[in-house]
């Protein structure tokens, strides 16, 4: 399965998530890849995933939601989701993908209110309480 998608910042991280549910009980029957790859590349069964997952349903029952950042090196990329491990049709399952720009903006920090306008105002409170008392 794989989608295109354009108009990406070109060196901008991108935060993938998706749910992935083992189906059997089977070890290497459940694996699923992430492939990420410029758009005009041909896709081939011998590129490296970026990412894989598996397990099998006794020890993953439940959805797990899983992640990664991904870096685009071309304003449109490729995003491809294989099966890995035995040929039986089963495999893993995948649910609510999404993929989201990442903020690559330097963290700032949040300005705080001075510490002698709080004074005041704990100072101006107190003294009303006393004279509504």
């Amino acid at each position: 399965m794989t989608q295109s998608i354009d108009s990406l910042v070109i060196g901008a991280e991108y935060l993938l998530e998706f749910a992935y549910k083992a189906r059997t009980n089977q070890l290497n029957d459940n694996g699923i890849n992430v492939f990420w790859y410029d758009a005009a590349t041909d896709f081939n069964l011998a590129m490296d995933a970026n990412f894989a997952v598996d397990g099998t349903h006794s020890l993953i029952s439940n959805w797990t939601v899983q992640s990664i950042v991904l870096t685009a090196q071309a304003t449109t990329m490729n995003l491809s989701f294989g099966a890995f491990g035995k040929a039986n049709s089963l495999g893993g399952l995948i649910d609510n993908v999404s993929l989201v720009q990442v903020n690559n903006l330097a963290l700032v920090d949040v300005p705080e209110p001075p510490v002698f306008a709080l004074s005041l105002l704990g100072f101006a409170l107190l003294i009303r309480r006393k004279k509504n008392n």
